[in-house]
C-alpha cells in the first residue's frame, strides 16, 4: 500500500513544473532557484537521525529531474516533500531520512531557513514513509507559534503557516 501511494505521489510530483532548493541551514551545495519558467531545479536533501534535529548530510540539486544524483540510495528514504504553492505546486525540495522511516520518534528538521528560501517559503507538502504526523512551527528550533499535531498531507499549511514554516517535526503514530 505505501509503494502505491508513493509512486502515485511520484507521478503526481513528476506531472508538475516543480523546483526546489535549501533545507536546514546551510546546504552542503548552493542551490538558488531561478525565476520561474527559466530553469527547473530539483533538489535532493539527505538528512541523519532520527532525533532532534536530523542533521543534513548531504544536499544535490540538478536542473535534470533524473539525473543519477538525484536517485534514493539503497539506505536512504524519503520523508517529505515541501512545495512553495499550495496545491504541491511551485519549487519542491525531497527530504531523505539515513535511518528508514518514521517510527514514533520520527525526526526533527531544526531549521527550515534553507527550505524557505530556496521554495520561496513553504505552502504545502506530502508524507512519505509512516510519517503521518507533524507539527510545525513558527520559528527555528522548535519556537514560535506551534501548529499542534497535524495528520496527513497538507495542500495548504493555512495563513499562520504559510511562508512561516521555520521547523518541524515528523513521527508516525
Amino acid at each position: 500500500m505505501d509503494e502505491v501511494r508513493i509512486l502515485n505521489r511520484f507521478l503526481a510530483v513528476a506531472g508538475l513544473s516543480a523546483v526546489a532548493a535549501g533545507l536546514l541551514g546551510a546546504p552542503a551545495q548552493a542551490a538558488t532557484p531561478a525565476a520561474h519558467g527559466k530553469e527547473i531545479r530539483y533538489c535532493k536533501t539527505v538528512v541523519d537521525g532520527p532525533k532532534e534535529a536530523s542533521k543534513v548530510v548531504s544536499r544535490t540539486c540538478s536542473a535534470d529531474k533524473g539525473a543519477p544524483a538525484l536517485a534514493a540510495a539503497p539506505a536512504e528514504t524519503v520523508l517529505i516533500t515541501f512545495f512553495e504553492d499550495a496545491g504541491y505546486v511551485g519549487y519542491y525540495d525531497s527530504v531523505y531520512g539515513k535511518y528508514g522511516a518514521c517510527d514514533s520518534s520520527g525526526y526533527g528538521f531544526s531549521d527550515l531557513t534553507g527550505v524557505q528560501l530556496g521554495v520561496n517559503g513553504i505552502s504545502s507538502y506530502y508524507y512519505y514513509n509512516n510519517c503521518n504526523v507533524q507539527r510545525l512551527y513558527t520559528d527555528t528550533y522548535y519556537g514560535g507559534t506551534a501548529s499542534g499535531a497535524l495528520y496527513g498531507d497538507r495542500f495548504y499549511v493555512g495563513d499562520t503557516f504559510n511562508d512561516n514554516v521555520w521547523s518541524m517535526r515528523v513521527w508516525h503514530n
